[in-house]
């Protein structure tokens, strides 16, 4: 299979500025090798030096998968178990009241079932170092978002609570770990955890936009070792190319488990994640990944197994480059002429559910307040953010989405879930708070469910 990278080109051409800043490597993988390298830019606008396939830059949340891959070598050695509490491992574990701590497990906790939260505030502190110890105390201080097991929600802290109790079984620090399990294994010979070590090579800082609209560096080097394994890791194009042609090929157990569905986030995409891993499909085919973004540093992968193809891209000023970044990573994929195949698979969704039971308000995360009320015809839906009602239409009788003329008006709301509403509808568990997904976001109810008539007189129908 041939790679024509005019499609990229062109991409790159019409998207990116022509500067210093923002500073991008790209890289495309095929059948195990690096076949194409794209650099621009350069690592910061004060003393600049252009990028290349060695240069570092902070990779946030796509650090998860080499977090995951630790924690499955000790799976395949049999020191750990995905399915087991987490309290056979670390008998002191606790979660906050009324919630159960022995009910979790590793495979909750790398899929994101586990009901913990993302993060918090200080996620990115500039202060004193602590190590992942000090998580033991912090969820304890945690509401869940759900009780385990109950809806998918995104949460670094769950990750890095993994890491842990890997650490703890295995007897060796989480940076010891990283490097004898993955780093070494797989020949990341620059991808690092540590500040002091990425210094000595060329970085990619992170960059800001002062109150004067002038881009400058970001001279908050956040370390927060307590959270490494959820964002922390520096790494390069050339490495990362490493890891996306392992990711592509190996077929061990683990692995397998990685690429295999464990929670859904009810969209109208498909949109599932495994282990550490997002999962969807692409022309037709499976297609898995992660992003990330450290301040303003971001990195996205994504693998097309079946067909050997990885993509990279890093770059170190997220606010220019994210609104391209699909183009760039699509017109890479262009490049080698697939076509699209048969859609087999349908979107895997619960049982059916009564759309007029989910009627009510609903709080999210960060305490934000939702509305849902009846649409304008029964295929519809409709969701008030505060700004006025959206109407969202029946995808499957779980998931609606929003139309065209609505995507503007969700695209202004203050909770920045991005440009296109996806609902889903969780089903019901006896005893439980009902639950809907916004955006792959979970809202718990905290309203009983009206009438269609009062909810109808109260928007002004």
């Amino acid at each position: 299979m041939l790679f024509d990278d005019g499609p990229l080109s062109d991409t790159i051409r019409l998207h990116l500025p022509q500067g210093d800043i923002p500073g991008f490597a790209m890289g495309v993988v095929h059948n195990g090798e690096l076949i194409y390298v794209r650099t621009g830019g350069s690592t910061n606008r004060e003393h600049p030096a252009p990028i290349t396939e060695q240069t570092l830059f902070r990779i946030g949340s796509t650090t998860k998968i080499l977090s995951a891959i630790a924690i499955g070598e000790l799976v395949e050695t049999g020191l750990l178990d995905l399915d087991v509490p987490v309290t056979n491992y670390m008998e002191h574990l606790a979660f906050r009241p009324p919630f159960d701590v022995s009910t979790v497990t590793l495979r909750m906790l790398l899929s994101h079932k586990s009901g913990l939260p993302n993060g918090p505030a200080d996620y990115f502190p500039t202060g004193p170092r602590q190590g992942l110890e000090a998580l033991v105390d912090e969820v304890r201080r945690y509401p869940l978002i759900a009780p385990p097991g109950r809806v998918a929600s995104y949460s670094n802290i769950a990750v890095c609570l993994a890491a842990h109790i890997a650490e703890h079984v295995a007897g060796q620090s989480f940076n010891a770990l990283m490097k004898d399990l993955v780093l070494d294994p797989l020949n990341l010979s620059r991808t690092t955890f540590e500040p002091s070590v990425a210094m000595t090579h060329q970085v990619a800082l992170s960059h800001i936009q002062d109150e004067a609209g002038v881009l400058r560096i970001n001279r908050e080097a956040a370390d927060n070792p307590r959270y490494h394994p959820g964002a922390f890791a520096f790494s390069t194009v050339e490495d990362l190319a490493r890891l996306t042609s392992m990711l592509a090929s190996t077929k061990d157990s683990f692995l397998t488990q990685m690429r295999t569905p464990h929670s859904s986030w009810l969209t109208a995409d498909g949109l599932t994640y495994g282990l550490c891993l997002y999962l969807d499909r692409y022309l037709g085919r499976p297609r898995i990944g992660h992003d990330g973004r450290f301040h303003s540093n971001g990195s996205k992968i994504i693998v097309l197994p079946e067909d050997g193809i990885g993509v990279i891209l890093l770059y170190n000023y997220a606010d220019m480059i994210e609104s391209h970044r699909e183009a760039l990573l699509d017109s890479a994929i262009m490049g080698f002429g697939l076509t699209a195949l048969p859609q087999t698979d349908q979107v895997d969704v619960p049982g059916a559910v009564d759309p007029s039971d989910f009627y009510g308000c609903y709080v999210g995360p960060n305490f934000e307040e939702v509305t849902l009320s009846p649409g304008y015809e029964d295929s519809f839906l409709t969701v008030d953010i505060g700004k006025g009602p959206i109407e969202v239409r029946m995808v499957t009788q779980n998931i609606f989405e929003s139309s065209l003329s609505c995507r503007q008006q969700w695209h202004s709301s203050p909770y920045n879930l991005g440009s296109t509403l996806s609902l889903g509808l969780v089903d019901d568990v006896e005893g439980q708070d009902r639950y809907i997904m916004l955006n792959a976001r979970p809202y718990r109810a905290i309203t009983n469910s009206p009438s269609r008539r009062a909810l109808t007189t109260g928007i002004g129908r």
